[in-house]
């Protein structure tokens, strides 16, 4: 019997790449993408969403410095998101105008491998998880409906291998 195609990991689409320089399309093909550059950056998806599940599968192994799955971007300097950093473990960060606010953290080390993440949001509870695992959890409200993506700052590749975007109206 005929076999069906293979389907990529992240389907063929224009995303967009946004620094402090300004936004830069980016074409994302089935072998993902690789994520490098100075200043903090974000690889975000057409579109906006209010509560919603983002899920990535991620290699670190040639990066260093901190990512986030981020929701609910409004910019560079207004976002929420889960978010790694190799100093400062596991959190759920709400940027508003350039400031950060911690709204759960936990110690963790990033596996020197490639690892899953997923950023839940819905109904007021934040979570984060690392391969399967919930890392951190927290409440509150979310902003302005707004883009999905990634967020990362430091030196290397963080190489994007997958990444799954769904509503989650309702659910917590």
């Amino acid at each position: 019997p005929p076999t069906a195609p293979p389907v990529p990991a992240i389907p063929s689409i224009a995303a967009d790449l946004l620094s402090s320089a300004g936004s830069t399309p980016l074409p994302i093909g089935p072998d993902g993408v690789l994520l490098s550059g100075n200043g903090p950056r974000m690889l975000l998806l057409p579109g906006t969403r209010g509560d919603v599940t983002v899920e990535a599968r991620l290699d670190p192994t040639r990066f260093h410095g901190r990512f986030a799955l981020v929701h609910h971007v409004g910019g560079l300097d207004t976002w929420e998101g889960f978010r790694l950093d190799p100093s400062a473990g596991a959190a759920l960060v709400r940027v508003e105008n350039g400031k950060e606010k911690l709204l759960a953290s936990k110690p963790l080390e990033i596996p020197a491998r490639p690892i899953t993440l997923n950023a839940a949001v819905a109904a007021g509870h934040l979570k984060g998880y690392v391969d399967g695992e919930m890392a951190v959890h927290g409440h509150g409200h979310s902003g302005a409906p707004g883009r999905v993506g990634v967020f990362f700052e430091g030196n290397g590749t963080l190489r994007l291998l997958e990444l799954t975007v769904r509503d989650a109206t309702g659910e917590h």
